[in-house]
């Protein structure tokens, strides 16, 4: 699930988007290393599933819940940003795009639960 990069591709035409650059690739730098929690958990939620318990015993939902909040949070606030820099659209589709992906890679590992 990784192929998320820590860079934003742009150059800052000012201070102030330099640091608004800055907090984004803090941002992205956050998911990417939030993701392999999210691969062990899946693991351990298999695992889980294997030994033939239910879903919702599962010690990993919580904890997957607990990681998909934050990176929802985490990819809003990023769109935030993004929408203070100018000519932006292209950065706020990508971003907005990456998120779908995450959510719909997210259904896909835990959808049973919605």
């Amino acid at each position: 699930m990784s192929g998320i990069s820590d860079d934003v591709d742009i150059e800052a035409s000012s201070d102030k988007d330099m640091e608004i650059l800055t907090k984004m690739s803090q941002i992205r730098g956050e998911i990417k290393s939030i993701l392999p929690t999210v691969d062990a958990l899946y693991q351990a939620h298999q695992q889980h599933l294997a030994r033939g318990f239910q879903y919702a015993s599962s010690p990993a939902w919580g904890k997957w819940q607990d990681c998909n909040k934050r990176i929802d949070d985490l990819w809003n606030e990023y769109i935030r940003l993004a929408q203070q820099l100018d000519d932006n659209d292209d950065i706020i589709e990508e971003a907005r795009e990456s998120k779908r992906k995450m959510d719909k890679a997210f259904m896909d590992m835990f959808g049973q639960h919605f």
